[in-house]
């Protein structure tokens, strides 16, 4: 799997080998610690320091949060009580 951000239209792209797979959820980009909103992509650059990312405190059957992470240091994700893809 190969995540990239394309700033032309602010969306971070996906392939699958040679397959694009689009991603319609808005774009955050953080050097720092995120609370997740529902529905959102997150880019996480770590190359400072270890991120951590908490998933959203309410959150329903459906919700999506795409994290993708660029760096050395590597990115936690906290469950904050819910499974995830669970």
């Amino acid at each position: 799997m190969i995540v990239e951000v394309n700033p032309i239209v602010n969306r971070v792209e996906v392939y699958e080998g040679a397959v694009y797979v689009p991603t319609q959820l808005p774009l955050s980009i953080s050097a720092s610690n995120v609370d997740a909103e529902p529905n959102q992509t997150y880019v996480l650059d770590s190359t400072a320091g270890a991120l951590d990312i908490t998933l959203p405190l309410l959150a329903s059957i459906g919700d999506t949060v795409e994290v993708a992470c660029f760096g050395d240091n590597g990115v936690s994700i906290l469950n904050n009580g819910h499974k995830i893809n669970g």
